[in-house]
């Protein structure tokens, strides 16, 4: 009977113990951004290369060591592409979430970066392109943006 009440109390320990972990790890980043709805949706045709830029926000990454975006994002165009940037003082865009073509954009929810040490405005660049000409329709698009830091 002993050895029964050791061993379930070993096995509450460690079921706990492991229980708490996955709590600090989940708690550790915080919401920073949020957009939700849809950002952005573009159609064309093969013969169409279209990219837009969706202005978001000033978004302070200074102190912070991560960054976690997740997102809800669809296109059947192959050689399409998402961009998460800023322009720098130089004037030159500095990307620093880049998803391109079908796998990258479509399958996928959520993309974990290291963060810029620096106070910007934040745009997203999304271009519709594709490398196949069949006649169809092709399609991007990109909702419920959320940016997490730690």
């Amino acid at each position: 009977m002993y050895k029964y009440i050791s061993y379930c109390v070993l096995l509450l320990v460690l079921i706990t113990g492991c229980k708490d972990n996955l709590v600090t790890n989940e708690q550790s980043y915080g919401l920073r951004y949020e957009r939700t709805g849809l950002l952005d949706s573009i159609v064309g045709d093969c013969s169409t290369v279209i990219t837009r830029v969706v202005p978001l926000d000033s978004i302070d990454f200074r102190g912070v060591s991560k960054i976690r975006m997740g997102y809800n994002a669809h296109t059947d165009a192959d050689i399409s592409f998402l961009k998460f940037f800023y322009i720098s003082a130089a004037d030159t865009a500095v990307n620093i979430v880049s998803l391109e073509g079908t796998e990258a954009i479509s399958n996928m929810s959520s993309v974990e970066v290291d963060a810029p040490q620096t106070k910007q405005y934040f745009y997203l660049r999304m271009a519709l392109r594709s490398s196949v000409c069949t006649g169809d329709i092709f399609h991007i698009k990109l909702r419920d943006l959320k940016i997490y830091t730690k």
